[in-house]
Order: structure tokens, then C-alpha cells, then sequence
């Protein structure tokens, strides 16, 4: 009878293990990522993901410029983080090869290494074009043209230095040719809104910890109806993700 119940509580043991893994988590970026990493702090907590979730974050600033500045780096040196996030300035990843290759691939190399040399899995935020698209640097640009720079420029950077993506960029084009009535922008038509940021932050839960978004609860700003949409289109993009 004793060894009849030992087997048992062996088989069962898995039902009652703990299955969130402790995982600290790391944004550096700038002001597309402020929101969405206090929404991705909530919906972890809620979906009983441990860790740390921190930011380090300044309006408009680009990659190089966290470098210069030095408080991500000290921070990425200070502490274990197992995932740390790298948002470029908005506009950059849009710009000419030539330029691009110039002020964001040096940066990202060097924040790659620093990573790597802490232990910490660097992922790329592949973030969304702007409404109407880059006019500040290209006058007949458009969402779809802005988009498709961008996203080659990500894919490059994954192709040439093997650091992960997270393609925001593809969740929101999902969104907003499926769902149209969800509106993903802000007042400004490219900073995020609440939908926006919930969309990404969904996205970055399921690829980080690898379980399904699609029972967490919604944020302030997010109706429950559209909240489970972009919770769906989420965790479709966080399954393919390249590693």
C-alpha cells in the first residue's frame, strides 16, 4: 500500500509543481517602451511569473545614446537579468542602410556583447511604423513603405549578429488589417496607445515565458472584448518567433 501511494504522489507531483520560472526582465528604450513595460510588470504578476521587471528608459533617445548615457549598461552589470530588451529610437531602424549601419548596428553589437558577457538574452523589440509613416525623412512615405524598411533592417540585424527578435512590428499589422476598429495609436498616430501597449506587452509575456497570454486580464484603457483579441494575435506571433 506504501509503495501504491509513493507511486501515485510521484505521478501527480508534476500537477503540483510550481511552472512559472523566475525570470528578470530588462527594457531599455525609449518612450514606445515606457507604458508597455509597467503593463508587462502587471500582466506578469498576474499571471504569476516571478522576477524583477525594471526599465531604463528616456523619450527619443536611440540606442548609441543609452550607451553614452551608461545607466543601462551599469545596470545590464549590476544584476542578473535573464531577458534584456533593446528598443531603438522610432525612426532609425527606417532610415538608409548606409545610416542605419552607421548609428544603430554598432550600438546594437555592442549592447549584444555586454549581454552576453552578463549572461542575459538580448531581444531585439521590433517595434510598429508610424500611422502615416516617416514624413520628417521621407515626404511621400507611408505606413506600409515605413514598415517594410524597418523590418528588413530588424531581419538583417538577426541575419548578420544572431541577436532574437521580437516582432511587435508583425503583431500590430495583424491587428490593424484584421481588426481595424482596434485603434493601436495614440492621439500623436505614432506613439502607443493603452490597446498598443497591452499588444506588445502580450507579446513579449508569451515569447519570454513561453506560455499562452491568453488568460490574462486586461489593463486600464483596454475593453475586455478587444483585450482578448490582442491577446490572441499575441500569442499566434509569440509561437513563431525565430530563436
Amino acid at each position: 500500500m506504501r509503495r501504491f501511494i509513493l507511486i501515485a504522489l510521484f505521478l501527480l507531483a508534476p500537477l503540483f509543481a510550481v511552472t512559472a520560472a523566475e525570470k528578470n526582465v530588462l527594457f531599455v528604450g525609449n518612450s514606445y517602451t515606457m507604458a508597455m513595460a509597467r503593463i508587462f510588470a502587471e500582466i506578469s504578476k498576474a499571471g504569476g511569473q516571478t522576477g524583477r521587471h525594471e526599465q531604463v528608459t528616456f523619450g527619443g533617445v536611440q540606442l548609441r545614446q543609452h550607451l553614452e548615457k551608461g545607466n543601462a549598461v551599469k545596470l545590464i552589470e549590476a544584476a542578473h537579468w535573464d531577458y534584456v530588451i533593446l528598443q531603438e529610437q522610432s525612426q532609425t531602424p527606417g532610415l538608409p542602410v548606409g545610416q542605419v549601419k552607421e548609428m544603430m548596428d554598432p550600438a546594437v553589437e555592442k549592447l549584444l556583447a555586454i549581454c552576453k558577457t552578463n549572461k542575459a538574452q538580448p531581444l531585439l523589440y521590433c517595434h510598429w511604423a508610424r500611422e502615416a509613416g516617416d514624413k520628417a525623412n521621407y515626404p511621400d512615405d507611408t505606413y506600409e513603405k515605413s514598415r517594410d524598411r524597418m523590418n528588413a533592417t530588424f531581419t538583417r540585424l538577426n541575419r548578420e549578429q544572431g541577436i532574437t527578435l521580437c516582432q511587435v512590428s508583425n503583431a500590430w499589422d495583424i491587428v490593424k488589417t484584421k481588426h481595424p476598429a482596434i485603434n493601436l495609436y495614440a492621439g500623436d498616430r505614432h506613439h502607443p496607445s493603452a490597446a498598443g501597449s497591452y499588444l506588445a506587452a502580450c507579446l513579449f509575456y508569451g515569447q519570454i515565458f513561453q506560455v499562452s497570454p491568453q488568460n490574462l486580464p486586461t489593463v486600464k484603457g483596454v475593453d475586455a472584448e478587444q483585450a482578448k483579441i490582442l491577446r490572441d494575435v499575441a500569442w499566434e506571433v509569440a509561437q513563431k518567433a525565430k530563436k
